[in-house]
């Protein structure tokens, strides 16, 4: 059960393969994917203010029959930044792009604007996504607000916010992608994705960071494993 929501994500990407590694890993980190293979169908599927992020290949179809347009991304891009100018915009781009990167950089509008080359590694591409997406954040127990932009948590009526390391925060994202659901340890590690042998330690940093002394939002259930419940 999906109880968490960072926002919608819209994929352009012509290599299937990497499409859907691209959408698995947003949808791990909480956000609903949109995924489409050319230009054409990207500006389709936009929409103004519905998108937290847009993930464009630099390099794809401009539409479904045609070859690869090295621009095409880029020209996607300024479409959506004229009708959504704070749209956040992520490139995935190839060693020979340079040039078309300093292009991209001169975007319309007031949204943020990044590249990552590839190939890339998955947290890496999950760690950039989060940092580009706007209205990023959720509910965390009674008493706490997650923001995955900025790897912190804010306590109700707290001054400050508390940093979380990204294990930290990939582990608030399954627990709150699980709510009211019971995960043996096992299954908390796989879908965690990082060492078992930080887990009780990144869980304390958490149940620190939320507020959670009383351990009434995540749960130890001995002998099984965990539950978070708010």
């Amino acid at each position: 059960m999906n109880n968490i929501n960072n926002g919608a994500v819209l994929v352009a990407e012509d290599d299937l393969n990497l499409g859907l590694f691209w959408e698995e890993w947003l949808m791990r980190a909480g956000y609903t994917v949109t995924r489409t293979t050319n230009k054409a169908d990207a500006l389709t599927a936009f929409e103004p203010g519905r998108f937290a992020l847009v993930v464009l290949d630099m390099q794809m179809p401009a539409a479904r029959g045609r070859g690869v347009n090295n621009k095409a991304g880029l020209l996607a891009a300024r479409e959506m930044r004229r009708l959504d100018p704070d749209v956040p915009v992520l490139f995935l781009t190839a060693g020979n792009d340079e040039e078309i990167e300093a292009d991209a950089l001169e975007l319309p509008g007031q949204g943020k604007t990044g590249f990552t080359r590839k190939p890339c590694g998955m947290k890496a591409f999950q760690l950039r996504a989060r940092e580009m997406a706007r209205n990023n954040q959720f509910p965390f127990g009674p008493r706490a607000v997650i923001n995955t932009s900025t790897h912190t948590a804010t306590i109700t009526g707290a001054k400050e916010s508390k940093r979380l390391s990204p294990q930290v925060l990939d582990l608030a994202v399954v627990f709150a992608r699980n709510k009211d659901v019971s995960l043996s340890r096992a299954e908390l590690v796989r879908q965690w994705g990082w060492d078992e042998a930080s887990l009780d330690e990144c869980i304390r940093k958490l149940r620190d960071a939320v507020n959670d002394a009383d351990r009434t939002t995540i749960k130890t259930i001995h002998g099984t494993g965990y539950i978070y419940q708010s």
